[in-house]
């Protein structure tokens, strides 16, 4: 037996690309693993915090070859607009060209709830490829987010700004009857309306005048509740709900106006001169302010009677 003298071999001309997400390292000639050690997997991140994305260049074996091609750095996997792997609310990195086979990317990834995002890269005649699954978690609770029926949420969705915000979800209320309760959704979420694991206690308020009890108190779980909330008062202009903590240490959300229609008629009210009709108040006198005023002798009155 004999060993023949080593042999340099030179990789071929680069034509695959290899995505290392940090935590990521290159095996070449791993054609099964597109040029990665398998047991090298990306590190866990924080949803709003930087992360380095490296791009380089290979031959059809993975071996490094050197390349200045222009390549770009996307969240979201062309070829798979509606994968779970996408972050479809980070913004993708600007092009640049290879220098000596190799480019970093600065990405940003902001959705971080129980998720896995992959960053894709492609080059002009280079196939497109993806780094490794990197789990995104959320960063520190900041703020609340109440929703309403026909509101979802999107973790990660702009805006991110507080009070009466479009940002964190989908949808818009749906109308409500009055009398009937609906399933409201608060949540402890992070910067970018990732849920967290926080637990505070929180008040939940309406401005329907009549709504009881206002405000309604319940305590988060893995930050998350959902309570019912009753209109009571028809409008066609809304009310808004909002969930403040306890202790005032997050933001307040804001939910927009949902429209209330009143329920079906069941009974009949009767209004004498002196009194207006309030709708939604339960009090005595019920669905009315007012005293009846004195009448006189002979006088004709003015009497409405309302299907309630």
């Amino acid at each position: 037996t004999g060993a023949s003298a080593s042999v340099f071999v030179n990789p071929a001309g680069a034509s695959r690309l290899i995505v290392l997400a940090p935590g990521e390292l290159v095996q070449e000639g791993n054609t099964a693993t597109g040029g990665k050690l398998a047991s090298a997997i990306p590190n866990p991140v924080t949803a709003g915090a930087s992360i380095m994305i490296t791009v380089k260049s290979a031959d059809a074996f993975y071996n490094l070859a050197s390349s200045n091609t222009l390549v770009s750095l996307t969240p979201v996997d062309p070829a798979a607009p509606a994968s779970s792997f996408n972050d479809p609310y980070s913004t993708a990195p600007a092009s640049m060209n290879l220098v000596g086979g190799q480019a970093t990317f600065s990405v940003i990834p902001v959705m971080g709830e129980s998720k896995l995002t992959k960053w894709v890269s492609s080059g002009t005649y280079f196939p497109a490829a993806a780094s490794g699954a990197v789990a995104v978690s959320p960063s520190g609770v900041v703020k609340l987010q109440i929703l309403l029926p026909g509101e979802t949420a999107a973790p990660g969705r702009p805006h991110y700004n507080v009070g009466i915000s479009s940002g964190g979800k989908t949808g818009a209320p749906a109308q409500q009857t009055a009398g009937t309760p609906a399933s409201i959704v608060v949540r402890a979420v992070d910067n970018f309306w990732n849920r967290t694991a926080a637990a505070p206690s929180v008040l939940v308020f309406s401005t329907g005048a009549f709504d009881a009890p206002n405000p309604k108190s319940f305590t988060l779980t893995a930050g998350s509740a959902t309570a019912t909330w009753t209109f009571v008062t028809a409008s066609t202009g809304g009310y808004s709900l909002w969930a403040t903590d306890q202790a005032s240490a997050l933001t307040v959300s804001t939910s927009p106006a949902v429209v209330v229609g009143p329920a079906a008629a069941d009974r009949l009210q009767v209004l004498l001169p002196g009194e207006t009709a309030a709708p939604g108040k339960i009090a005595a006198p019920a669905g009315k302010t007012g005293t009846p005023a004195v009448w006189f002798a002979g006088q004709t009155q003015q009497i409405t009677v309302n299907a309630v």
